[in-house]
């Protein structure tokens, strides 16, 4: 009897954790899709697009919603499965168009832990899309995407 209640408590345990995970990915993609979000990735682009990020202040809002991810998914609150299918497309993209301005303002600062998070989730998911057979992002590629999320 008190295998199967150890058991049932474990069960649980899962359950609740995928239940908790669903819920915060919805938040996420509520929170990614909303106008606000969507005005503040544009500006980000359009400021990457015209060399305009001076500091961390121009494009933080939209680099701490990747940190956010990558936090979830250090706690697994978050799937990183799912996270790839959902977000893989515009982290691995934001990484390698900020990537130099991030390393930049390391040195500038001293900081060599300013976006670590952001840069390892980019990492794991570029990781993600090689065993895919999915070749790295291009220079190419990078610039057609600022575009369209500038115009968005």
């Amino acid at each position: 009897m008190a295998a199967f209640s150890v058991i049932s408590l474990v069960v649980q345990g899962h359950r609740w954790r995928r239940a908790l995970q669903t819920d915060h990915t919805f938040r996420l993609i509520e929170k990614f899709y909303s106008p606000d979000m969507r005005e503040i990735r544009r500006l980000a682009a359009r400021k990457i697009l015209n060399n305009e990020v001076s500091n961390y202040e121009d494009i933080y809002q939209l680099l701490d919603f990747f940190i956010l991810i990558g936090i979830l998914i250090k706690k697994k609150a978050l799937s990183l499965d799912l996270i790839y299918t959902l977000f893989e497309y515009w982290i691995v993209r934001y990484w390698y168009v900020t990537k130099p301005k991030i390393e930049e303002l390391r040195r500038v600062h001293h900081d060599k832990d300013l976006c670590v998070t952001f840069e390892r989730l980019a990492g794991t998911l570029e990781e993600y899309r090689k065993k895919r057979g999915i070749q790295p992002i291009s220079e190419k590629e990078a610039g057609i995407f600022l575009q369209a999320e500038a115009k968005e």
